[in-house]
């Protein structure tokens, strides 16, 4: 447990909406927070900096041409988390959610998320009735680069705008923007990512929180071609067309999971196989065709090969494509080499994955080099099922259910929402916890 916790903050912040104030009192290292059921939230980052690359794309390489690309679609934060329920009859841990940004507790017992730009939900190593050891235990938070774009100026992480920044002091000091471009430079930023947590008994449950600084390099590759050779006026070399790629044959430039990934929380064994969307996008000229496959990297349990794949699967450079694949998670889970998978003990397993393409012009050109493109990570975890029965009242109830509700609804990570819920409106985690109500400050 840390020496110093932030157990509530105080009704001003609050009430400014989580504006400058608020949020500069809130973005530091360390700040934490317990509650009525939670006595301990900790949160460490095992890994090193996330990176974001920033290139220049442009075929033209004189310096008004410069066209500078962000490579990453995506951040992944590698975080060890760790919950400690509070001793007591019926305790349980119930989930845990990863914010990229601040959060602060309020009221009574509400999460505010305004200071915070993504949300995910997460494993975490806990400690409740159930479980007395707490097994080590590390996710990803994984952050659409595009969500990095908006917000606070103390939340938002615009590469671009940060490398602007940069030249423009270069320039300021006497420098030219060309000798800029073709070195390399780092820029190093600091941002919050919180872990929340909820503990509690079946029918109420309190938070906990711990907020940690998170360290982000911005790394331009410098572009040692980039030049200022006065072949053409500065006027006519800017209005240069960087467009070469286009008299190019087809190529892809990018092959992206969708962002929110749609995890599996239910039966333990599906009905169907989960669809996920993967994105593309490509340059050059004319149609083309492409193979695509999803195959399994890194994973805990014995390798399934390629997840799913499409074959010669015509596309056109002029167009983005979606395209949807079903991952074979029923599939998995009726192998008798998968099914220790398809058991009822609240264990999410997490299935690691990439994307891999290849395309050729036409019918008969040469396909070009398999090329690795995008990954993601797939998770499911199995709920116990019951069958009705009819409680005191002679109504159908279910698992820890003596009101009347049928059953256990799975829920996914949570979303901040722009009001706060009204506290009549009462959701149940799979362990039948209440769930407290998160908010947005007004």
């Amino acid at each position: 447990m840390k020496p110093i916790k932030t157990f509530v903050l105080g009704v001003g912040i609050l009430s400014m909406g989580m504006g400058v104030a608020g949020l500069e009192n809130q973005v530091h290292a360390g700040s934490s927070a317990s509650s009525e059921y939670v006595k301990d939230v900790d949160l460490a980052f095992p890994g090193t900096a996330a990176v974001i690359t920033v290139r220049n794309t442009a075929v033209n390489k004189h310096v008004s041409a410069v066209s500078l690309k962000v490579q990453e679609s995506k951040l992944d934060f590698l975080l060890n988390g760790s919950v400690t329920c509070k001793e007591g009859n019926n305790i349980f841990f119930g989930r845990a959610d990863a914010y990229f940004g601040s959060v602060a507790m309020g009221g009574l017992n509400n999460i505010y998320t305004n200071a915070t730009l993504h949300v995910e939900q997460v494993d975490v190593a806990f400690t409740d009735k159930a479980n007395k050891i707490a097994e080590s235990t590390e996710d990803t938070l994984s952050v659409p680069v595009n969500k990095l774009k908006n917000g606070h100026p103390l939340l938002r992480v615009d590469a671009l705008q940060e490398l602007a920044k940069k030249l423009q002091v270069h320039v300021q000091g006497g420098g030219k923007a060309v000798d800029f471009y073709r070195q390399d430079h780092s820029i190093v930023l600091q941002r919050p990512i919180s872990l929340v947590a909820i503990c509690g008994k079946p029918g109420d449950s309190t938070y906990g929180y711990e907020t940690r600084n998170h360290t982000i390099q911005i790394k331009y590759v410098g572009d040692p071609a980039v030049n200022d050779t006065p072949v053409l006026s500065a006027t006519v070399a800017k209005n240069m067309p960087n467009q070469i790629n286009s008299d190019l044959p087809i190529q892809m430039d990018k092959a992206d999971f969708q962002p929110n990934m749609p995890h599996y929380i239910g039966k333990c064994l599906p009905d169907d196989n989960q669809k996920i969307q993967i994105n593309l996008q490509f340059s050059g000229k004319g149609a083309g065709y492409m193979d695509l496959r999803v195959i399994a990297v890194s994973n805990s349990y014995a390798d399934y090969g390629t997840y799913y794949a499409f074959a010669n699967l015509s596309v056109n450079a002029k167009h983005s494509k979606k395209i949807d694949f079903s991952f074979p998670l029923k599939t998995m889970l009726e192998q008798d080499k998968y099914a220790y998978m398809a058991i009822s003990n609240s264990k999410t397993w997490n299935h690691n994955m990439k994307i891999q393409a290849r395309v050729k012009p036409g019918a008969d050109d040469q396909w070009g080099p398999w090329k690795d493109y995008d990954t993601a990570v797939f998770k499911h975890r199995c709920l116990p099922q019951v069958n009705p029965v009819l409680n005191s009242n002679g109504k159908i109830g279910g698992f820890q259910d003596g009101d009347g509700n049928n059953g256990v609804k799975a829920k996914r990570a949570v979303t901040p929402q722009a009001t706060p819920v009204s506290p009549k409106i009462k959701a149940r985690d799979e362990k039948g916890l209440i769930l407290p109500a998160i908010q947005k400050a007004k």
